[in-house]
């Protein structure tokens, strides 16, 4: 079997089987698809199944999404505040910077 002929074959398994499938059991699948997703929204559009799978994935990431945000956040304020005269970061900002 060709490379093509697996991946389609694994598409329609994993659709057969998508209702029992918890996201969240295989973070390293969830990326993937949800980026998957990100990529289809972008080109052709999204069904409205894709759309309510995209809407689980992002319920799900929220947090972790937030927490990636707030890091990005303070490191350019951090990286600004060096090089640009920015406003400097606090010793809060700068301990969670660190966790």
């Amino acid at each position: 079997m060709s490379t093509r002929s697996l991946l389609a074959l694994l598409e329609r398994l994993q659709a057969r089987a998508g209702a029992r499938y918890v996201i969240g059991q295989d973070r390293d699948r969830d990326r993937k698809r949800r980026q998957e997703l990100f990529s289809l929204k972008l080109y052709p559009g999204l069904t409205d199944a894709q759309i309510a799978e995209r809407a689980a994935f992002d319920k799900f990431y929220e947090e972790e999404d937030r927490d990636r945000r707030r890091q990005s956040e303070l490191h350019y304020k951090n990286l600004w505040s060096r090089i640009g005269g920015g406003p400097a970061v606090t010793d809060a900002e700068r301990n969670e910077y660190a966790e």
